[in-house]
């Protein structure tokens, strides 16, 4: 859309086809031309200059398409103190401006090192040093692309191996356990026909199925095992400030005195023993 007081004539896009556009007369005299073109590149503006006249002034301006912009290659998995890069594909867009943002969760701007490439890419490398949701805004010529903004999680490598530990317990478990399971419904098949199978036969697979059956408990209580020595690595430890504060509460445990300090409801690795029972609770041991 544009204002003018000279006379318009016509618009050509990049690929020399005319545009369609709509004229609107204005109270001061001026016209407001609108005009939506479809392909990006040169546009082509042929305005007259006095009425009747065939003398023309060219006015060119540029069209272009932020939704043509791609990124390319951003991670899923963000990790702190450690340098990600990822490109971007404006080569179809246009001509324009673009703009990078990358705000940690305390909305700080991470420093970027950008670069462009000699096929026109853009690449962008960036270092987070905050834990937690990154927002990643991307604009060309002020117009946010396609997909942005979106927000990205940064971890440590202890979280991610964690998680990723936790996953193959359970797809390992899983596993074992169809497998144990078909292993079992075929013995159980052959043994619902005693008479085609020797006694001999038949011994060996009672045998198979009883090892089957101890080798599924010796699994499953080694994965628990496992999973207790991760949960245990999890445990915050205590400061000292802490430490006097529960030696207190056991003090007062031990004597039937009322408590009334709140600690932080998170799992500590320890538990208290009394000797004799507070009216609280039917179990002698409490766990805080």
């Amino acid at each position: 859309m544009f204002y003018l007081l000279l006379n318009f004539h016509t618009c050509i896009d990049a690929n020399g086809d005319v545009i369609g556009y709509k004229t609107e007369h204005l109270s001061d005299g001026r016209k407001c031309i609108s005009y939506e073109p479809t392909v990006v590149g040169l546009v082509k503006i042929h305005l007259l200059k006095e009425k009747g006249s065939i003398n023309e002034s060219l006015f060119i301006v540029h069209a272009f398409d932020p939704s043509a912009v791609h990124l390319i290659n951003f991670s899923k998995n963000i990790l702190i103190n450690t340098t990600n890069l990822f490109h971007i594909d404006p080569t179809k867009a246009g001509k324009g401006t673009l703009k990078i943002i990358i705000t940690d969760p305390n909305n700080q701007s991470l420093p970027l090192f950008v670069q462009k490439q000699s096929n026109n890419q853009i690449t962008v490398q960036f270092k987070p040093i905050v834990l937690g949701l990154h927002t990643v805004l991307i604009l060309f010529n002020q117009i946010p692309i396609t997909g942005t903004p979106f927000q990205v999680l940064v971890e440590n490598i202890e979280q991610q191996s964690k998680v990723k530990n936790t996953r193959s317990f359970e797809i390992e478990e899983r596993e074992h356990s169809i497998n144990s399971k078909h292993e079992l419904l075929l013995l159980a098949q052959q043994q619902e026909k005693p008479h085609s199978l020797s006694s001999q036969t038949r011994h060996s697979l009672l045998v198979k199925s009883n090892d089957i059956l101890v080798q599924q408990k010796d699994f499953l209580l080694n994965k628990e095992h496992e999973r207790e020595q991760i949960l245990k690595s999890q445990y915050i430890p205590l400061n000292e400030a802490e430490i006097r504060r529960l030696q207190l509460i056991k003090e007062k445990f031990e004597h039937g005195q009322p408590i009334d300090v709140v600690f932080d409801p998170r799992l500590y690795p320890f538990k208290v023993q009394v000797q004799n029972s507070y009216p609280l609770t039917n179990s002698d041991v409490h766990f805080l």
